[in-house]
């Protein structure tokens, strides 16, 4: 594809590093909740697995890692490729916690040790009067899968289970990669470098530090310090990600989305730095750059709403960009160019700065957004409601047992919610047959009416398979867009009937001030509460009135 050989390696290392990202922390904490739910075990036991096996793959790597120096890069690089794919497919495999270690481990080891150290290893035995741009551009492969793969790893999440993406990503790296290593790097040998015809090009003598040396040296402590702040506070919220989002009530896609933020902010400050250094040394970089790091541990730790994710993981990738500050001394710069003219320019898109008005003429779509009361898709709520007002006529302990039939009409963005075989959590959630089943069996449609157990529930399978969706036709027009109408029969012939044109917590159909403190005060919700006291419950009753 491309006939210049280094065009050739930076390609090979900017793939590399992007594939890294399989065994990278911000990826593999994407699994966290679905492998403690399947393992039955706590955050703290995850971390505590992570961490060790993280431990381990770092000691083997420095053993493993300089064999590289014996071998040419292609057998290398393919070496790695074998163990990468066997660690991914191993890892969908695992139902026990000793094999969750294991797991980890060659995760780890094969994808954020090996796989990040021989792109690195390559680009550096190759290039030589280049070698800091060569590199920078190598490690935008890892920026750019933090902009893609969280989302789009989500997006799977409502289709595949978590160990068939693990299968995915297995097949993808064994047939991918070997081509990518052919096309690239084959003919790279151990003593390749690239040319360099400028006599002026002079190695620069450099004191060589004995390792008692530099243990001496109170700076290799200052350093040390400053240069691990970033994998021991970001990793940590990486891993713990989905622990974060529960305790702090943001929605599944926030963090992911939110790392697209932290890839912009990481390759923005990493242009910056060049700049940064040439006005104030690499030295006093170094002490400044874990300052956006710092904030965003505060507003981590101060705030909840689901904005101050988008500005935490900003914080984060502009301390990532910052430490990246030494290779602008081989001189890269950044674009003369807005980040508003970029998206314009090379996305297509369009901007009207006069729409932006203080009081426009139309309405905004902000103002039309809802509330959720029930742990799930906000298309189903209208269905929801309907069961709830069946089952109240059923008495105070309805039967579910004796159910024939539950017929229901909905919109038809409900009626695409159908999947009467949902393999997990999330995608139970999207499952219209599942919602009402669920919610018949336990009166209510709460967080523990979606936990792991309901899956395998017979009770609620055989409920599943009773549900019949239909087409509500015709439908009404907004703001009643999204009705249900629910019917429910049983074997004694009786049936219940109940339409539901809108959802509690729409903008037409607000919650009242009682439903939300019904809502805060749940068991689950306990808390909240103890964190926002009464003050905090009032303020969330306002913004809900208005």
């Amino acid at each position: 594809m491309f006939k210049s050989l280094s065009l050739k390696v930076i390609l090979f290392g900017f793939i590399f590093t992007f594939f890294s990202s399989f065994g990278q922390s911000f990826f593999i904490g994407l699994f966290n909740n679905s492998i403690r739910s399947e393992l039955s075990i706590s955050h703290g036991q995850f971390g505590s697995i992570y961490a060790s096996a993280t431990l381990l793959s770092s000691l083997v790597l420095i053993w493993i890692g300089k064999k590289i120096d014996d071998m040419s890069a292609f057998k290398f690089s393919l070496f790695v490729i074998v163990l990468f794919s066997f660690a991914s497919y191993f890892f969908s495999t695992i139902k026990i916690v000793p094999l969750l270690f294991v797991g980890i481990f060659l995760l780890r080891l094969s994808g954020q040790g090996l796989m990040s150290h021989t792109s690195s290893t390559t680009v550096s035995r190759y290039f030589d009067k280049t070698r800091g741009r060569a590199l920078s551009i190598s490690w935008f492969g890892l920026s750019t899968a933090e902009f893609i793969l969280p989302v789009l790893v989500t997006y799977f999440f409502l289709i595949y289970s978590w160990r068939t993406v693990w299968q995915g990503i297995a097949i993808l790296i064994i047939l991918l990669l070997p081509f990518v290593i052919i096309s690239t790097i084959k003919s790279v040998s151990l003593d390749s470098r690239e040319t360099d015809t400028n006599p002026k090009n002079k190695k620069i003598k450099i004191k060589s530090w004995r390792r008692r040396e530099v243990i001496k040296d109170y700076r290799f402590y200052i350093v040390s310090l400053n240069m691990l702040a970033m994998p021991w506070l970001a990793t940590g919220t990486f891993v713990y990600q989905s622990f974060i989002s529960d305790s702090k009530m943001w929605a599944i896609y926030t963090i992911p989305k939110a790392f697209m933020i932290y890839s912009i902010t990481s390759i923005a400050t990493l242009f910056l730095s060049g700049f940064l250094v040439d006005k104030f040394t690499g030295r006093k970089l170094i002490l400044i750059m874990n300052i956006p790091l710092l904030l965003a541990m505060y507003v981590l730790f101060k705030f909840n709403n689901e904005i101050f994710a988008y500005i935490f993981l900003g914080l984060v990738g502009a301390s990532n960009g910052l430490r990246a500050a030494d290779l602008t001394n081989f001189g890269i710069t950044g674009t003369p160019k807005s980040l508003h003219n970029v998206f314009v320019e090379n996305f297509g898109a369009r901007v009207n700065a006069d729409c932006l008005v203080p009081e426009p003429e139309f309405e905004w779509a902000v103002m039309q957004s809802y509330h959720k009361q029930f742990a799930c898709c906000q298309y189903s709520h209208s269905a929801i409601e309907a069961v709830l007002k069946i089952l109240s006529k059923m008495g105070p302990e309805p039967n579910y047992k004796a159910i024939e039939k539950i017929k229901l009409k909905t919109h038809w963005r409900g009626k695409l919610l159908s999947n009467l075989e949902p393999k997990t959590t999330l995608a139970a959630k999207f499952s219209m047959e599942h919602i009402l089943a669920t919610s018949i069996y336990h009166g209510s449609a709460n967080v523990e009416a979606f936990n792991l157990e309901t899956l395998s529930n017979q009770d609620i399978k055989e409920l599943r398979n009773k549900v019949d969706m239909y087409l509500y036709d015709p439908e009404p027009i907004s703001p009643n867009d999204r009705p249900a109408e629910v019917s429910i029969q049983l074997s004694d012939g009786k049936k219940y009937t109940h339409e539901c044109l809108i959802a509690e917590g729409s903008a037409s159909k607000p919650f009242t001030n009682q439903t939300i403190k019904n809502k805060i005060n749940q068991k689950n919700h306990s808390q909240i509460l103890r964190k926002c006291g009464s003050s905090g419950l009032k303020r969330e009753i306002v913004f809900c009135k208005q």
